[in-house]
């Protein structure tokens, strides 16, 4: 599987067409914002058929500079539509799609401000049990 690297996004001069820049040519493409102003005989394909990985440039140096994220992905917006997404595009378990999109398109989970840390609860100590020794004989009966 090859990849590319997606640099970002040219616009013409009036903002209608915006053209996607990649280190591979085949893979650049095309926005317009209207129709009507495309002049060419173009043949338009369905966006679903076309979903190249690209590697952003946020990706260096991680795992997703080797792979990269498919563009249906990179579409996703909401939760919903992130659940469609795993649900169409991968073979997880259907009980774990919300979490997985929730992770991706959810609420972010802040983390606590620096310096402070949470107030914890501090555990009682239970007594030491008391133990009393008797010595001497002692007759034990069973009835």
């Amino acid at each position: 599987m090859s990849h590319s690297t997606f640099y970002g996004f040219g616009t013409s001069n009036d903002g209608n067409i915006s053209v996607a820049v990649c280190s591979d040519p085949k893979l650049e493409y095309e926005f317009v914002l209207d129709p009507t102003i495309v002049t060419d005989d173009v043949e338009w394909l369905d966006k679903d058929r076309v979903d190249y990985n690209l590697v952003l440039p946020e990706h260096k140096g991680t795992y997703l500079e080797e792979r990269g994220v498919p563009l249906s992905f990179l579409d996703v917006r909401t939760v919903d539509e992130g659940v469609q997404w795993y649900s169409e595009h991968t073979d997880m378990p259907d009980c774990m799609l919300p979490y997985l999109a929730e992770y991706h398109w959810g609420k972010p989970v802040s983390a606590p401000e620096p310096g402070t840390v949470p107030p914890t609860k501090k555990k009682k100590k239970k007594p030491a049990p008391i133990m009393e020794i008797k010595h001497g004989k002692f007759r034990i009966e069973f009835d």
